[in-house]
């Protein structure tokens, strides 16, 4: 017979700081700014890992622009520069949008990253507002009356230069999109509502037609959120539309206002602490984390993916900063990606055989071995396998000179030798209760004359 070798340590565990901090719900918050500059910045928005808005920091020479920031390079750079006001910018994948007012009247124009071209998406004697770019950058909506057309939602194919009406009327307002999904206010029920339109189907479709009223609707893949005031004052409401559900997302008593989603994170602002903070709400965990509560107000939040940036007067001046949710499973206040054991929370790292697998997630802690193969599953790796236990000489037979070995081993000031993992007298633990005692001599005198069948 066969047992295993098994440790028992004992860790002092003690909570150090490691660089920004640690959010409620099992993610690290690494803040950081991104314009700071004494012009005021417009609010964000942000899509893979670029983040763009438009200030007049160039005013003096007839400028406004709308500005870069991408996360990974820690880079700024100016994209695209007008003589006339730019405003509402939207980024979704290689395509910038935004409202422009070089014809005198406001149309919507774009910029291709990729191609470094500009695009002029909906123009006329018309007045467009409020273009959104699809999370690809394939699609671009907007509400507003193009050239000899109707008042109406309308989209724009980047890829064809197509234009097309995705809901007419006058009571529409605030079109989003995600990928496939467009989603807006409307007003058709004498109080404002959420509807949708899938582009694949070309179908239309009610989100939320509470009698209060729903505003300021965001999507991301199959889940739609907004803002309403069905309790009082706004709240935060979202809608699955995979399996028809509608979900609570924040009813705290203070004012809820600009959502954002990107997946399956959701992330506003609000007044809960006096000023404006950003906080946010994972899906899938159901669980609520703070942002950034900064005694300055933040407002206008963005998020895609992992990263979120704000519009932010800490610095009284209207800047723009950002934060990375870095996920932390254990809470231990070390990103998933950098914890040695993530999902058992170990603050300190310990790692006693150095083979980057931290204590507590280690099946072999006193034996480096990196890969943890546990060829029979028994939840102690490969390395701390004892191949005959009670064979404390390496013999092959359970004999009088391994009883001997235990005795010497069971005196007081030898006790602690056995936990040397490299010594055969880990396998002196005959009875598997990880100590050593009588009952483990008892047990090996009683098998004594045994042949080990060592590999």
């Amino acid at each position: 017979m066969a047992r295993k070798i098994v440790v028992v340590m004992a860790v002092a565990v003690i909570v150090v700081g490691v660089g920004g901090k640690l959010a409620k719900g099992g993610y690290k918050i690494e803040e950081f700014p991104i314009c700071t500059n004494e012009a005021t910045a417009g609010p964000p928005d942000v899509s893979g890992n670029l983040v763009v808005w438009s200030d007049a920091r160039h005013l003096d020479g007839g400028l406004y622009a709308i500005y870069g920031y991408d996360l990974i390079a820690d880079t700024e750079s100016v994209i695209y520069t007008n003589n006339q006001r730019l405003e509402d910018i939207s980024l979704g994948g290689n395509i910038v949008a935004w409202r422009d007012y070089r014809n005198d009247t406001a149309d919507v124009y774009g910029y291709n990253l990729a191609t470094q071209a500009e695009l002029s998406i909906a123009t006329g004697t018309g007045t467009q507002y409020l273009a959104d770019v699809s999370e690809d950058g394939s699609i671009v909506v907007w509400e507003g009356a193009p050239e000899g057309q109707p008042y109406g939602i309308y989209g724009y194919d980047v890829g064809s230069q197509n234009t097309f009406l995705i809901k007419d009327g006058a009571n529409d307002y605030q079109p989003q999109i995600g990928r496939d999904i467009v989603v807006w206010r409307d007003d058709r029920n004498g109080n404002w509502d959420i509807y949708g339109y899938d582009l694949n189907t070309q179908s239309e479709f009610a989100i939320c037609t509470d009698p209060a009223e729903q505003l300021h609707p965001r999507v991301s893949e199959n889940i739609i959120v907004w803002k309403e005031s069905r309790n009082g004052n706004l709240d935060i409401y979202g809608y699955d539309l995979s399996n028809q559900t509608e979900l609570v997302i924040c009813s705290d008593t203070a004012e809820q206002e600009g959502p954002d989603i990107s997946g399956n994170i959701i992330v506003w602002t609000e007044a809960r602490n006096g000023s404006q903070d950003i906080y946010g709400y994972d899906i899938e965990t159901q669980t609520e984390f703070p942002i950034c509560t900064d005694i300055a107000e933040q407002r206008s939040p963005s998020i895609s993916g992992s990263f979120v940036a704000w519009w932010d007067y800490r610095n009284e001046n209207w800047d723009i900063y950002g934060a990375r949710l870095l996920t932390d499973a254990d809470n231990d206040g070390i990103p998933d990606d950098d914890d040695n054991c993530p999902n058992v929370s170990n603050p300190d790292q310990a790692d006693v055989d150095g083979d980057g697998i931290g204590n507590p997630c280690d099946n072999c802690p006193p034996i480096p071995n990196p890969d943890q193969t546990d060829t029979d599953n028994d939840g102690f790796g490969n390395a701390c396998d004892c191949p005959c236990n009670g064979d404390l000489d390496g013999d092959g037979i359970l004999w009088v000179p391994d009883a001997y070995i235990l005795i010497l081993r069971l005196l007081p000031h030898q006790a602690t030798y056995y936990w040397r993992s490299t010594d055969p007298t880990n396998c002196a633990d005959l009875n598997g209760d990880s100590w050593l005692s009588l009952d483990d001599l008892l047990t090996l005198i009683a098998e004594l004359g045994t042949t080990c069948n060592l590999p």
